[in-house]
């Protein structure tokens, strides 16, 4: 399940807990409702910051490996590379990481 965690009118982010081999792992979401600015961006940076040095814990996120854009925007927020998940239907997705302060 998804919770909102920062809601704002230009996005909302939300944190999902996901239980692995006995270990809680966070995946987290941002969805965009209005054009990307540069506002959007150093509001929504500033959001991020806030709840990483209160949730102090890594976070993951999910992509596809042809999702350039994706790509950018999780390094954008300090997402790193972890490792390439292969899925049960064949396809591969990018699982990234964002180390807890």
């Amino acid at each position: 399940m998804r919770l909102p965690i920062i809601e704002r009118d230009a996005y909302t982010v939300y944190l999902q807990p996901y239980e692995e081999e006995g270990q809680l792992r966070h995946f987290i979401h941002c969805d965009i409702h209005h054009r990307w600015t540069k506002t959007v961006k150093q509001r929504l940076q500033w959001d991020f910051d806030v709840f990483c040095s209160l949730h102090k814990q890594p976070l993951y996120t999910l992509s596809y490996t042809s999702d350039n854009k994706h790509h950018k925007f999780l390094s954008m927020f300090g997402f790193k590379l972890h490792k390439e998940m292969p899925l049960r239907n064949g396809r591969v997705m990018l699982l990234y990481i964002k180390q807890g302060y």
